[in-house]
């Protein structure tokens, strides 16, 4: 089991052939991780170029995806928090963990497993020797991990994110729309934009 923030409902990515996607390249670092996108336009690997290459703070598909924005509806009332999956090994990006092991926080990411089960322990024991392990307090961890406890309330401009993304506008102006109208002219935007999508492109 995996217990992420959310995963994403999809839709929201533009239409293009790629050879290679990170969603969280660490070139750079965690702290700074990069969305990278590849192609390679014949199809030979050694042609392969970068499209896009970008900090989380910046490339607006991550942008919206940690505004929890596009994520899958079920991401909002997982029935599965708290250990209720009944899987043997729970695993999750380790948020907090230079504050609460910070010898082990080397910038690449770490890794939080917990084992549920007396499998899970085997397993773990029989793996253990291939990996770099440290036993660290739950009850300290849950707090910079609400993955794994809480479901994500669900962002009061969600609709608008998918109602706006049918406008087909470049994914940075429809994030910037989403972000900047207000609740009440947003509806009359995007009525707009529909019946005239050529102007929508011009002026959203």
């Amino acid at each position: 089991e995996i217990f992420p923030a959310g995963q994403e409902a999809g839709g929201a990515e533009d239409k293009e052939e790629l050879r290679f996607v990170n969603f969280r390249d660490k070139g750079h670092g965690w702290k700074d991780y990069r969305v990278v996108l590849r192609s390679a336009p014949s199809g030979d690997p050694a042609s392969c170029r970068t499209l896009i290459e970008e900090s989380h703070h910046r490339n607006p598909y991550m942008r919206a995806f940690l505004s929890n924005l596009c994520l899958r509806p079920s991401c909002y009332a997982c029935r599965l928090k708290n250990g209720r999956s009944g899987s043997d090994l729970t695993l999750g990006d380790f948020w907090g963990i230079d504050r609460i092991s910070p010898a082990l926080d080397d910038d690449q990411g770490c890794t939080l497993l917990l084992v549920n089960t007396p499998r899970g322990e085997a397993l773990c024991e029989r793996i253990g020797p291939r990996m770099e392990l440290s036993e660290a307090d739950l009850e300290k961890a849950k707090p910079y991990n609400g993955g794994f406890s809480e479901s994500i309330p669900v962002p009061s401009r969600r609709r608008s994110f998918f109602l706006v993304l049918e406008t087909r506008l470049p994914l940075p102006r429809l994030l910037r729309t989403v972000e900047t109208t207000s609740h009440h002219l947003l509806p009359l935007k995007i009525r707009l934009a529909r019946l005239f999508p050529r102007l929508a492109t011009k002026y959203f």
